[in-house]
């Protein structure tokens, strides 16, 4: 009598070693890819197994050294916006960032314009404002389309950055109207964006992502250090890389094209001291919605500077994310709890050791 093959046992999976790293440590790598770091300890494994397999620079882009991919960093606002467009190279050692368009967009036309009179005839006026009101959806809709397809599109990105709103300004209770209409501005791009997507319109498709600028800020400052960052903190980073050509060896930046021009402004020193003083003033082109230059700005202002200094540091913040991505997905999926330890207790003492700077 044959005897019989009893079917094998399946095999049990062995079980995961990461649940042994701690929750400090867990949101550590979190925080250093810019995933989510609230929740339970089993909510931040998931987010940790997961955001490590996804790539921020697009389906397969950048993997090989020397391939290139592009992000176009979109700093928000109603009147104006910033943005700026960086080809991003893979090397043997770390990644090069080259920033090739650097601008602002009056958003609204002529910002520097003064308001019509106003007229004595309340109909005529009411109507007015109807029809040529710049914030309503029928004019902004128009603006938010020619945004993207005149300007933003043609430089042929993979990754779209866009500065995620928030809803309520300095914790109030009531949500102001220029929060609103910049809320506004950000859906119709998001809209206009997808709709070309689904209509099979734009080719291969970038990857639209979200960014919060509280994560962004918060990533350079550290964890502890509160949960807004100074306009003049944010221009001396930008001005800081601008000046010594990137961030660290890892991560280097060049300039090209007419990106040239506005690194002088924030690399361009003041002409003496002192507020009554000569300063060399570099001009900072303000363009409209289809790319024509509105008008010549100086400068001096700070939140011109501030305005391309958050587009800068998105994309920068973005970059180095997915560098720390790519150098723990192998750790994460070999479930080394020890190097990946090793790796945050590394990180922090380099931030430390730099004041503070990642």
């Amino acid at each position: 009598m044959p005897k019989l093959k009893l079917p094998k046992p399946p095999r049990l999976p062995l079980p995961s070693s990461l649940p042994n790293l701690k929750l400090a440590t867990l949101r550590s790598l979190l925080f250093s890819i810019g995933g989510k770091t609230s929740g339970t300890k089993p909510v931040l494994l998931s987010h940790l197994r997961r955001d490590v397999g996804i790539s921020k620079l697009g389906t397969g882009a950048g993997k090989t050294v020397g391939e290139k991919s592009r992000i176009l960093s979109i700093d928000m606002g109603i009147k104006n916006l910033a943005f700026c467009v960086c080809d991003v190279t893979t090397k043997w050692k770390g990644i090069g960032i080259d920033v090739v368009a650097w601008k602002r967009i009056a958003v609204t036309g002529d910002s520097t314009s003064s308001p019509p009179e106003k007229s004595t005839d309340e109909s005529t006026e009411a109507e007015t404002v109807l029809e040529d009101d710049p914030f309503g959806p029928r004019v902004l809709s128009a603006t938010a389309y020619a945004l993207v397809k005149n300007l933003l599109l043609p430089y042929k990105p993979s990754t779209i950055l866009i500065e995620k709103q928030r809803f309520r300004s300095g914790g109030g209770s009531a949500i102001q109207e220029w929060t609103v209409r910049v809320n506004m501005l950000e859906a119709m791009l998001w809209a206009v964006l997808r709709t070309m997507k689904g209509e099979k319109s734009l080719g291969l498709p970038p990857e639209v992502w979200d960014v919060s600028p509280r994560k962004v800020g918060l990533f350079w400052i550290g964890q502890e250090g509160g949960g807004k960052v100074d306009k003049k903190i944010k221009i001396g980073f930008a001005r800081e890389w601008v000046g010594k050509g990137g961030v660290d060896e890892e991560l280097k930046a060049g300039f090209s094209g007419d990106a040239v021009g506005t690194r002088e402004a924030f690399v361009i020193p003041a002409e003496g001291k002192g507020s009554g003083s000569r300063r060399n003033k570099a001009k900072i082109p303000l363009l409209d919605v289809d790319g024509n230059v509105s008008v010549e700005e100086e400068k001096e202002v700070v939140g011109k500077l501030d305005d391309l200094a958050d587009s800068l540091l998105q994309a920068v913040t973005w970059t180095r994310w997915e560098q720390n991505r790519r150098t723990l997905a192998p750790m994460v999926q070999a479930e080394d709890v020890e190097g990946l330890a090793k790796w945050v207790e590394r990180k922090s003492k380099v931030k430390v050791a730099d004041g503070g700077k990642e």
